[in-house]
């Protein structure tokens, strides 16, 4: 997308992607109180230069926010929602989603379950997210998913 976006554009998404789970509480918080102690803490640390740009790279932030909210349309928000959502279907997407249940206080089969949920519910914004992540790998990552909560049954 360097075509599409400006170097301060890309330079906006790459803090924003380093920022926006930093300081995460590994609770059941809220998803917009996480992004809110990220910001904080982005807002903080910021190099001077990037200051004038945190209106926009804390909206980046916003984007990532789960369950997803309008008003994110544009490029800039979609490759930092793609890229975050992409996480689930990595080849350690067990590790991580364990991980992330336990943060939460979710048993192994609860968060597996959620998980179930969270394939059906995501949705690629991106070409490129479209493209390597296709409607057909994120059903089998359900099924995989299914497969444990049966597993742990």
């Amino acid at each position: 997308y360097r075509g599409q976006l400006s170097p301060r554009e890309i330079r906006n998404i790459l803090i924003a992607a380093i920022g926006h789970d930093i300081g995460h509480y590994g609770d059941d918080r809220s998803d917009w109180l996480q992004i809110s102690n990220a910001i904080s803490l982005i807002t903080q640390n910021v190099h001077p230069d990037d200051v004038p740009y945190l209106p926009e790279i804390t909206a980046i932030m916003r984007s990532t926010e789960y369950p997803h909210k309008d008003g994110f349309e544009g490029l800039i928000y979609q490759i930092l929602r793609d890229a975050d959502m992409a996480q689930a279907l990595c080849p350690t997407w067990i590790h991580q989603t364990l991980g992330l249940g336990r943060e939460n206080g979710w048993p192994p089969l609860e968060t597996m379950k959620r998980q179930i949920e969270f394939y059906q519910d995501e949705k690629f914004m991106t070409k490129w997210a479209k493209k390597k992540f296709p409607t057909a790998l994120v059903n089998a990552k359900a099924e995989e998913a299914k497969d444990l909560v049966i597993c742990l049954s």
